[in-house]
């Protein structure tokens, strides 16, 4: 049972973080328990395994480790990937880095991007993309040098002397969140004397405020995606304006099978870790799904009324989300026809969230471009017309 479960997250793991060109041209090994790959020697397989992962030779695909720490002193042309381990690079990788839960630690050299969720990024060598973190600081030490952007939420990015950055920074510190939503609070809680006469008693006004803070609470969660990654945000929209049945179908799919395959992990020793993991990689696929869907909704909204709407990323999601929390927010105001307003918010935002699953998946969290749709069928052209001929003469 341990090992059907293993392998169904295998294929899981790896379908999320190897592109789908990759999967078509390599084959792909699944490991229970530690591997080395020996200096002078060489793979061309993806690799996952629950355990530790060291390459001292050549890896000429991708690594991915769930839950033990992956060593890179050779070199791996594909992308590092961890769940809950650590991450060291002393030779040099081809792609990006990633790690769930684990530090990061770049002593060689990074050609890709760098995302960290939950743990330190610690540099001495070079990263020529961009460093995102998620709950951890970034520590720049003599020496290292990013060629990219760093972004970090919750955390601090800290340069020693002799660090060299040629991107620009962007720090978002969770205690910002705190105050700006205790501001909040008692703004509304001063203004509820206002509001209380267009309501039918206290209990309505404080679930309008607390709808209210819901709705801000989710602003904030879709305004992670485009301000640290708007590159993945973009292609996530892009995916839904090429094809937009087909990221519906595959976000269907994901909310029924996601249910049972959660019992699955729960009845097994192996799986029960895996639990916290599976919901932040979901709340995480579903936030990055629902800021492309709001730009795309925000896209069809201004088309409709023949007017132009906002041309950054970033205010795209804010207009598209604030159409849909528009919805909720005077569907709870305004009586008789309130209900229907709300149920109509409701149902978009549920789609929404729905559809951005299945372009999450489409593009493995906004990390390549979604599938191109098939060209219709060619159109005939017509014939030429012979050249008019003038009537002879009489």
């Amino acid at each position: 049972m341990k090992r059907i479960l293993f392998s169904a997250l295998a294929a899981l793991t790896l379908a999320a973080y190897v592109p789908a060109d990759a999967h078509a041209r390599r084959d792909k090994v699944i490991l229970h328990g530690d591997m080395i790959i020996e200096k002078d020697a060489r793979r061309d397989k993806d690799i996952l395994t629950d355990g530790s992962l060291t390459v001292d030779g050549t890896l000429a695909a991708d690594a991915v480790s769930l839950g033990g720490p992956v060593v890179v002193n050779g070199l791996v042309t594909g992308d590092v990937s961890s769940m809950g381990g650590p991450v060291t690079i002393n030779g040099r990788v081809g792609d990006d880095v990633s790690s769930f839960g684990g530090p990061v630690t770049v002593a060689g050299e990074v050609a890709g991007d760098i995302s960290s969720m939950g743990g330190l990024v610690e540099v001495t060598g070079h990263v020529a993309g961009d460093i995102s973190s998620m709950g951890g600081n970034v520590s720049l030490r003599s020496g290292a040098v990013v060629g990219g952007d760093i972004s970090t939420l919750g955390g601090t990015v800290h340069k020693e002397d002799g660090a060299v950055h040629r991107g620009s920074v962007t720090s978002f510190d969770i205690r910002d969140i705190r105050r700006a939503i205790m501001s909040f609070g008692r703004v509304a809680h001063q203004g509820e004397k206002r509001i209380g006469p267009l309501l039918a008693g206290g209990l309505a006004t404080a679930g309008l405020i607390f709808m209210v803070s819901l709705l801000f609470t989710g602003v904030i969660l879709l305004l992670l995606p485009a301000v640290f990654f708007p590159a993945h945000t973009g292609r996530a929209a892009a995916a839904i304006r090429a094809d937009f049945w087909r990221p519906t179908g595959i976000g269907a799919l994901i909310t029924v099978a996601f249910g049972p395959a959660l019992l699955l992990l729960l009845v097994s020793i192996l799986g029960i870790p895996l639990i916290p993991l599976a919901l932040l990689l979901l709340v995480c696929a579903a936030a990055l799904g629902l800021s492309g869907f709001s730009a795309v909704l925000q896209e069809r909204f201004f088309e409709g009324i023949k007017r132009k709407g906002p041309v950054s990323l970033l205010g795209q999601v804010v207009v598209g989300y604030a159409l849909m929390a528009g919805l909720l927010i005077f569907g709870n105001i305004i009586p008789l026809v309130g209900g229907v307003l709300s149920f109509i918010g409701f149902m978009m935002m549920a789609f929404g969230m729905v559809v951005g699953l299945g372009a999450a998946w489409d593009t493995r969290m906004g990390t390549r471009p979604g599938p191109v749709p098939p060209a219709g069928p060619a159109q005939p052209v017509p014939a030429a017309q012979p050249p008019a001929q003038d009537p002879p003469q009489q």
